[in-house]
């Protein structure tokens, strides 16, 4: 039975109004989650010493956890030593500091030479994993405020197929570019986002709970579970959580020989070691190791640091339902699970997802323009510009970011200075969007864009140009994804800018509307 037209209107406006008031946000967390997938790439890129071999085998990370220890005494209740692998190329170790803000971190280069005056790394790649994550908004606050508008989203999922579905099968492939420029980007928002609609329910669905988790926690914790559901759920993503000291001095087993208690443990690769109450007979170690082609991909095994005796085993056929989920979750938001294939299916994806929230924006905004209402055209007017400041300039505070971490890599306090770059770069564009005409505003901030983001791999090879011309064979070239896909970026930007020349050029429709709107303001 078909759905009255009236029901359809009601659902499409709320399909406009849901879109517009979390299309710009996705927008950014959709362009961030896409760097994100590649974030091993990404880190790196940004720190060229990663980029060589392993220098430490496991039968050497006793002895650089003994000099961490005797260096650091401070760390023993409790610290995580990295280990070397795919993206780390040395021993790492970090902690946390009574007074000092954030995790302490220090390499095995910096163990070797001893300093105590440790320089910031580069937070690159954990920017932008907040930037996707939280807008980069401090604290509980971002998350919860992503998790409201995944929620959102999920809203205009499912609004959005009910308004096409009915002509579905007739309207489906059908791209009218002759009809006008309106009804082509209508098709293709269409098209797009219904041939990504499983994948994108994934997105809105995981990003409301990773969002949502801490108030859905509290909120069960209270109302259902009886104040027991920390206590049930405590020992699955905090397993150490209740260990105590003893007093009693008592020497660990080897890191090494800790490693071969895994269980099946050639089809793990060890991520990192996390010690509780080092030196003491109560210590404890998790092991998290990864296991390739899982959707959970993420293991962890619990053992007595002196006796090796296993406590814990989330690996295999013993893995809990509570992990097992929590990390399949994980793993089905940032397609984790199937290898390099699946993350670029996921980058195309993304990619899909920023169109579908701009051109959503823009078929609101076209529709006010041409309304003849000069109040609503206004609107329309500070909707375009805050649409092409927000979401273009997001892309250039990003691609200025990567610009910027890798000319200033040897500032002492490069971290603080990243966060404070990727906001004054964004806070600016915007500004720019505002004072200039929509359709000029939108072209400079393309072409704008296409510039900084070609900068990205030519600082990559200006700050690192004797790294590279050294050789590949003795290099990992990971970090090469990064430099391919700016260029990429850099060309599709242009492309971008061209095209919206050529529109500008045909038709001046919007900036006569804006012209108008600003004689009737005065």
């Amino acid at each position: 039975m078909a759905m009255p037209s009236s029901d359809i209107s009601i659902f499409r406006r709320l399909h406009t109004w849901v879109g517009l008031i979390a299309g710009m946000v996705l927008f950014v967390a959709f362009y961030a989650g896409v760097i994100t997938l590649f974030r091993g790439e990404v880190t790196q890129w940004q720190q060229p010493e990663l980029r060589a071999q392993a220098t430490a085998s496991p039968v050497e990370y006793q002895a650089w956890l003994d000099r961490f220890i005797a260096l650091y005494p401070q760390a023993r209740d409790e610290f995580w030593m990295i280990l070397p692998g795919e993206h780390e190329a040395q021993l790492r170790f970090m902690w946390m500091e009574a007074g000092k803000d954030g995790s302490q971190v220090v390499t095995q280069s910096e163990l070797q030479s001893g300093l105590d005056d440790k320089q910031d790394v580069s937070e690159l790649a954990h920017l932008i994993n907040e930037v996707h994550f939280s807008l980069a908004i401090p604290g509980m606050a971002g998350r919860t405020f992503l998790g409201v508008v995944s929620l959102l989203y999920a809203l205009a999922l499912v609004t959005g197929i009910v308004i096409h579905l009915p002509r579905l099968t007739k309207d489906f492939w059908l791209l009218r570019k002759q009809q006008g420029e309106r009804r082509h980007w209508l098709d293709l928002h269409n098209l797009i986002g219904v041939i990504s609609l499983p994948f994108h329910l994934i997105f809105a669905s995981t990003g409301a709970i990773w969002g949502l988790s801490t108030l859905l926690y509290a909120l069960f914790n209270s109302a259902i579970f009886d104040q027991q559901l920390y206590a049930a759920t405590g020992q699955t993503f905090m397993p150490m959580s209740s260990v105590q000291r003893t007093g009693v001095v008592q020497a660990p087993l080897p890191a090494d020989l800790l490693l071969r208690k895994l269980p099946s443990a050639a089809e793990f690769t060890p991520k990192w070691l996390h010690y509780k109450n080092y030196g003491d007979s109560s210590a404890q170690v998790e092991i998290v190791a990864q296991q390739e082609k899982q959707l959970s991909q993420s293991k962890l095994v619990v053992l007595n640091a002196t006796t090796g005796q296993l406590l814990q085993d989330q690996t295999g056929d013993n893995e809990s339902l509570n992990h097992g989920m929590m990390m399949g979750l994980y793993s089905l938001h940032f397609g984790d699970f199937g290898g390099i294939a699946i993350r670029l299916l996921y980058a195309v994806l993304g990619i899909g997802g920023c169109f579908l929230f701009y051109s959503g924006n823009q078929l609101w905004i076209n529709s006010q323009l041409k309304n003849r209402q000069v109040k609503i055209q206004r609107q329309g007017i500070a909707m375009a510009k805050l649409t092409n400041g927000f979401c273009i300039g997001c892309c250039i505070a990003i691609s200025s970011l990567f610009v910027f971490s890798a000319v200033m890599a040897e500032h002492l306090n490069i971290a603080m200075l990243q966060t404070k770059a990727f906001f004054i770069v964004w806070g600016i564009t915007m500004l720019y969007s505002f004072i200039r005409p929509i359709a000029l505003g939108r072209i400079k901030l393309l072409y704008g864009c296409a510039v900084v983001t070609l900068l990205i791999p030519l600082a990559d090879l200006w700050v690192n140009y004797s790294q590279l011309f050294a050789g590949f064979i003795t290099l990992k070239t990971a970090f090469l994804w990064v430099d391919l896909a700016a260029l990429i970026y850099a060309l599709a930007f242009w492309r971008l800018a061209r095209k919206a020349q050529y529109l500008i050029a045909s038709d001046s429709d919007s900036e006569s509307v804006e012209d108008l709107a600003k004689a009737s303001a005065r």
